[in-house]
């Protein structure tokens, strides 16, 4: 006699697309709806009081900069407390790349690069002395890598794909 499976008791509901903010019911526009609205009307979403960054206006929820320098702080170093000295620190780099002097733009190339990796160094995870402002690219190729171990990597390349000689 051949088994049959359990009937489910719980029914699926198919999957519904989620109505833009102006179409929702005034309960259920929630956080969403107050965020589109702060945006709309120009204003920082997390904050209210700032005006978002020009840079960062092409994110779905641009912040202003005091808000993006404390998130970026609390993720990267542990507090958002450290918002203002990880700004001071681009700017002391003329928002330059660290390694490549390319220039740096919020939200776009920029990026935040331990200098230690946090992966052989977790002491120095939320150490300001070991954050330095790098591109985005830059900062892939040298992933958990030291500075030392980084130039080395470059040297190699360069000597290998173009038979240059670096110091």
């Amino acid at each position: 006699m051949p088994v049959t499976p359990p009937t489910p008791t719980k029914t699926i509901k198919p999957y519904r697309p989620r109505k833009p903010a102006d179409q929702l019911s005034p309960r259920s526009v929630g956080t969403y709806g107050v965020w589109e609205r702060k945006k709309a009307a120009g204003m920082c979403p997390t904050c209210s009081s700032g005006v978002p960054l020009p840079e960062l206006a092409h994110l779905r929820w641009p912040l202003c900069e005091k808000c993006y320098f404390g998130r970026l702080a609390r993720s990267r170093l542990g507090g958002s407390d450290k918002g203002p000295a990880i700004k001071r620190k681009l700017e002391d780099q003329s928002y330059r790349c660290a390694y490549s002097g390319i220039q740096l733009v919020l939200g776009s190339n920029a990026t935040l690069d331990h200098i230690l990796p946090v992966s052989s160094h977790p002491e120095l995870r939320n150490d300001l002395d070991n954050i330095e402002w790098v591109d985005k690219h830059v900062n892939e190729m040298k992933w958990s890598m030291t500075p030392d171990e980084f130039r080395d990597l470059l040297v190699g390349i360069l000597g290998h794909r173009w038979g240059l000689r670096v110091r």
